[in-house]
């Protein structure tokens, strides 16, 4: 029995936006604070 490999279909489509898709509403203006925080390193997820 012979083996036919059959190559898939495959389909490219381009799509640009128009608007912008998502924005976040912030109440305060930013300043200077740190954006990152310490890791906490006692973390136990498993904990109760």
């Amino acid at each position: 029995m012979k083996k036919i490999y059959i190559t898939p279909a495959v389909e490219i489509n381009e799509t640009m936006v128009c608007q912008m898709m998502a924005l976040s509403i912030q109440d305060v203006a930013a300043d200077s604070s740190p954006i990152l925080v310490e890791e906490e390193v006692d973390m136990d997820i498993w904990e109760d």
